[in-house]
């Protein structure tokens, strides 16, 4: 008799093969080739271990060539695209996680939002052709030439550039994607040493599959039942802590699913 060990390695270089896709956007999908590709990706790896799969992610360079690969069958599964904006596809019943913005200030302050009129005391740091929230949008907008109400600042590091003004007091508060923030610092194995003030709003990351696969409806029913047994598990909480997260900020304030 075979030992148990030899069979479950059998078993699993015999397992089907998901190809899983994404834009970069960590935490949630990095690279493909690191050793931390993601949050989200490693809960959809996990998930599809659960039904038996093996996951080959890869990163794609645009959202339009992930979704015309996917139509075609070329991709199995995709990352980061919603019901409105592809209809025809075969989407889980859950998302993955759920991606919103933060207004951050430093532990002293004692600022509180309680309508658009409150954020004029700020001088707020903002991230150039990002979008937030209608609000949020508004007052950037209203207020763009005025520096000592907004500042703007772009590039690839604008989210370092924000934290170290807001360090150094040239900022009052900033706006930015809250895991992104925590994952940060977590890198550097340093605690996040600001406070969140503000959650706006949510926005779903979801796991689509291709409307060409025969499977695909299935494959959403078990992707979304092995998901939901996975919420408030010790391997969620192992997956997280190594992105410096918890669970009750990647999902909505929202009852257990």
């Amino acid at each position: 008799m075979r030992p148990l060990f030899l069979l479950l390695i059998a078993a699993f270089l015999n397992a089907a093969t998901i190809t899983l896709v994404a834009e970069r956007n960590c935490p949630y999908s990095c690279v493909d080739s690191g050793k931390d590709k993601g949050f989200v990706i490693d809960i959809a790896s996990y998930v599809f271990s659960q039904m038996g799969y093996k996951v080959e992610y890869k990163n794609i360079e645009s959202k339009e060539k992930a979704l015309e690969g996917l139509r075609s069958k070329e991709y199995d599964a995709l990352i980061g695209i919603s019901p409105k904006e592809a209809p025809d596809l075969i989407f889980s019943r859950y998302a993955l996680a759920y991606s919103h913005d933060v207004i951050v200030v430093p532990k002293y302050s004692k600022w509180k939002y309680t309508s658009p009129a409150s954020l004029d005391v700020l001088t707020l740091g903002v991230i150039d052709g990002y979008d937030y929230d209608d609000v949020i949008n508004d007052h950037v907008l209203k207020h763009k030439d005025d520096k000592r109400k907004v500042q703007v600042v772009g590039g690839k590091y604008a989210s370092k550039d924000n934290l170290k003004k807001l360090r150094y007091d040239k900022i009052t508060a900033l706006i930015d994607n809250q895991h992104r923030l925590q994952y940060f610092y977590a890198k550097k194995k340093k605690l996040f040493p600001f406070k969140v003030a503000k959650k706006l709003n949510y926005s779903e990351i979801r796991i689509a599959f291709s409307p060409k696969d025969y499977k695909a409806k299935q494959r959403a029913r078990s992707f979304s039942h092995e998901l939901n047994k996975l919420q408030g598990s010790p391997q969620m909480q192992s997956i997280l802590k190594r992105y410096g997260l918890i669970e009750r900020n990647i999902l909505p304030p929202q009852k257990k699913r």
